[in-house]
């Protein structure tokens, strides 16, 4: 049997070992879809487009406004303030010359920048630019998008390409990019916020979590055991594969005194 199909069937029976799922607590921002618009397309994305909607619509500089882009989460944390800055009075697309009251008339969910099912607070008499939302169970910042939670992680493979934002860091969590990278000791996960948490499922972290130790060897070696010692699958596979290259590489095994 060839040494590599050997090597392919080691790593098949050790894979499950290695993708035990756990859990780590995340602080993320949660974003319902990607970004909209930023200070580059915004009036593209919100002034020049033909809108599809049915409901109240309000026009700037003889445009109607994608009921998307009014009083959006993007104005605030793009800190675009006004997108009808090239017209005067400027009321329609401003920030500063709206009250809440016209967010929740006029944007395309009636809850303006609030994310994930939280509800804009009526005011007729507070700027949109003051904006507050009623957040639902398990979201918090002004505009709901904050949630912190277990999230679901598999130890990747020695090696493996790392996601570029960290785990440990607040990051911002889309529907097309929902993981991030975890580092616990000389261990990496890669965890992904759109997976669902089961019961009794371990944290990374903890001392009872250790399903990759048979590959690791670093509690081994804490206990005074060999990093093999626990191993029994791996052992086999050395041996077996030992004794393929003894048989398809005899010449040189007794050359080498092996």
């Amino acid at each position: 049997m060839e040494v590599q199909l050997i090597l392919a069937v080691c790593l098949l029976l050790l894979q499950p070992a290695l993708t035990e799922d756990c859990t780590h607590k995340a602080t993320f921002i949660k974003r319902e879809n990607e970004l909209l618009f930023d200070g580059t397309n915004y009036e593209n994305v919100c002034l020049k487009q033909e809108i599809d909607h049915v409901g109240e619509m309000t026009k700037c500089d003889g445009h109607f406004i994608n009921p998307r882009c009014v009083c959006a989460y993007e104005m605030y944390t793009e800190r675009i303030f006004d997108i009808c800055n090239k017209t005067a009075p400027r009321k329609n697309g401003s920030l500063y010359h709206t009250n809440v009251d016209f967010c929740i008339l006029y944007s395309f969910t009636h809850n303006g920048p609030c994310l994930n099912d939280g509800v804009l607070v009526s005011s007729s008499t507070t700027f949109a630019m003051d904006a507050k939302c009623r957040c639902k169970e398990g979201f918090s910042g002004d505009f709901c998008d904050t949630v912190s939670r277990p999230i679901v992680c598999t130890e990747s493979m020695p090696g493996s390409p790392k996601d570029s934002r960290d785990c440990g860091m607040k990051f911002t969590a889309y529907p097309s990019h929902s993981s991030c990278s975890l580092t616990i000791g000389n261990r990496h996960f890669i965890c992904d916020t759109q997976k669902n948490v089961t019961d009794g499922t371990l944290d990374c972290s903890s001392t009872d979590y250790n399903p990759a130790s048979n590959m690791q060897g670093d509690n081994n070696e804490a206990n005074g055991k060999s990093p093999l010692s626990g191993s029994p699958m791996l052992l086999v596979c050395l041996v077996v594969l030992l004794l393929t290259c003894r048989l398809d590489y005899g010449d040189v095994f007794l050359e080498l005194n092996v």
